[in-house]
């Protein structure tokens, strides 16, 4: 059977102190309730500082690292930035790519995404590529069009290396950051068109049993529940909710 992700994007949210007390307190709990993780998989990005500190806790095969972003080169005079080995020596096996705040507040295009990808595919890692439409393309009724662009330039071949796994978040942008969430019929929606757009020619490099097509964007415990539910959505990608443990473990207990 096919695991569901959860994946925790905790940001700047925890500092060093609050980001071990939260590990422990998750770790523990996998391991007092082994039989509540055989359907789940767990994926956690600390911020990139508090990565070394974090990653000694992390044991056993449903609970992993991720990095929140990474460098576009290996190495070179990139300020700031964090190189795909650091990440893969630290135990990363996941990284976000394209998160909304990295385009809303860096700049980050769908070409940068693209050429970041294959660098984490290079390295062997999984990337975990963030997709979904502004609020202008809404508007104008663009969503199909914006979605279509972004995975035909992240997606093409000349970027894509063979990777065993491979996911693909819904998060758009016009959601981040509201008190309500997409209404599970909105996101299922959503999340049949990309699998649809992903079954055109110009994808057949892709494996699509090794794609997951998560939701991103404003998940708290309790709409996490709808969405888990549906056969449609392969997992969550949650921020603030997961950098509380309360809510966190009620989502990692669905």
């Amino acid at each position: 059977m096919k695991k569901k992700y959860i994946i925790g994007n905790w940001k700047i949210e925890l500092n060093q102190k609050e980001s071990l007390q939260t590990i422990k307190k998750i770790t523990n709990y996998i391991k007092q309730h082994p039989t509540n993780l055989l359907n789940k998989k767990i994926v956690i990005a600390p911020a990139i500082i508090n990565i070394s500190s974090v990653a000694p806790l992390i044991t056993g095969k449903n609970i992993v690292l991720a990095g929140q972003d990474v460098a576009s080169k290996i190495q070179g005079a990139l300020t700031g930035e964090t190189s795909v080995v650091d990440l893969k020596q630290q135990h990363c096996r996941y990284v976000l790519l394209g998160h909304s705040e990295r385009r809303l507040y860096h700049g980050e295009t769908d070409s940068s995404v693209a050429g970041k990808m294959g660098l984490v595919t290079q390295h062997g890692l999984v990337p975990i590529i963030c997709i979904g439409e502004s609020l202008q393309d809404k508007k104008g009724h663009r969503s199909r069009q914006a979605i279509q662009r972004q995975l035909n330039t992240i997606l093409d071949k000349k970027y894509f290396l063979p990777a065993k796994e491979v996911i693909i978040v819904y998060e758009p942008l016009w959601t981040i950051g509201q008190s309500k969430p997409l209404s599970l019929a909105e996101t299922e929606k959503s999340l049949l068109m990309i699998r649809n757009l992903l079954k055109q020619s110009r994808f057949t490099h892709l494996q699509m049993g090794s794609i997951s097509v998560l939701y991103g964007g404003s998940i708290n415990a309790q709409s996490a529940r709808d969405y888990w539910q549906s056969s449609i959505i392969d997992g969550l990608l949650i921020g603030r909710a997961s950098t509380s443990w309360q809510s966190f473990k009620e989502i990692i207990k669905l």
